[in-house]
């Protein structure tokens, strides 16, 4: 309670609690995004059979995997800012949020996800899964995102780590085998995530070209080409989910579903929005087949 009364964003910058003061803060920061993220290192930990699964544990991960995540969202609207990349969709850029205060945030989230997980873990591996994911995304916007390919390759590396984090620290003992649910788990949120932000990226094409900063898949390639890389990706979380999900029918649905709507945006590249949003829900039936009830 301590750690979270310092690293409070309202407690840490001095802020007093009224919707106008807190409105920039919820655009910088993105909190939708922190019940997805934790949903992910929740569903690893649930792919475990064993009896020794420990709920408290599992929260306690969650909550680390949330900070990062809401960490690396405002590390990219600190360095958007500096090239005008969001317009006014990013409060730094408004003038709301200055920009020492977002470096001031997105560091006390760092080493408040750093200072948990060494007191929370009793082991190196998820110390360091904790260590890469916190160094990537700090790195991401300034050295990996103006880089084509490897930017979708980042962001569904880090994401898919998640689940696996969540495996190990569910139970003292683990038991990991190739051909472990949790296997399947981790390499579908890959490709989905990785489909997903290709999208995201096709949405970002204008404000991508015009500052000629960001070299998407979009950008490089062309829409056409995109949606056929995306549309590949999502294949691969169908193939996934036949070989290693508990729940086949389950998993299909929402990876068919998910292939489904990328070959509408090949028909219409406006469907790409309603995609994007709707995913959130499918991939959720791709992530409970997995699981382990």
């Amino acid at each position: 309670m301590i750690l979270l009364t310092l690293f409070h964003p309202t407690s840490a910058l001095n802020l007093k609690p009224s919707s106008s003061t807190l409105q920039p803060w919820v655009d910088l920061t993105r909190p939708h995004n922190i019940p997805a993220s934790m949903v992910f290192s929740v569903s690893g930990a649930l792919t475990t059979n064993s009896l020794d699964f420990n709920p408290f544990s599992a929260f306690e991960t969650a909550a680390i995997v949330a900070s990062v995540t809401t960490a690396s969202i405002v590390v990219n609207n600190y360095y958007d800012a500096q090239i005008e990349n969001d317009g006014y969709e990013n409060p730094i850029i408004t003038g709301s949020i200055s920009s020492t205060q977002a470096k001031n945030l997105f560091l006390q989230l760092y080493l408040f996800a750093f200072i948990s997980s060494c007191a929370v873990f009793n082991a190196y591996e998820p110390i360091s899964i904790v260590l890469f994911s916190i160094f990537t995304t700090c790195i991401y916007s300034k050295y990996l995102k103006p880089h084509v390919f490897i930017k979708n390759i980042a962001v569904a590396s880090v994401t898919s780590l998640a689940p696996y984090l969540g495996f190990i620290t569910s139970t003292d003992k683990p038991v990991f085998t190739y051909q472990s649910s949790i296997v399947g788990l981790c390499a579908a949120t890959f490709f989905g995530i990785f489909s997903r932000e290709i999208l995201m990226d096709i949405t970002d094409i204008e404000d991508d070209t015009k500052t000629d900063s960001v070299l998407t898949i979009p950008v490089t390639y062309g829409i056409d080409k995109a949606v056929v890389i995306s549309g590949f990706s999502a294949f691969m979380v169908c193939c996934i989910c036949y070989t290693y999900s508990n729940n086949v029918v389950l998993g299909e649905i929402g990876a068919v579903t998910m292939l489904y709507r990328i070959f509408e945006i090949a028909q219409d590249h406006t469907r790409c929005n309603y995609a994007i949003k709707e995913s959130i829900l499918t991939f959720l039936f791709v992530v409970a087949s997995f699981l382990n009830f």
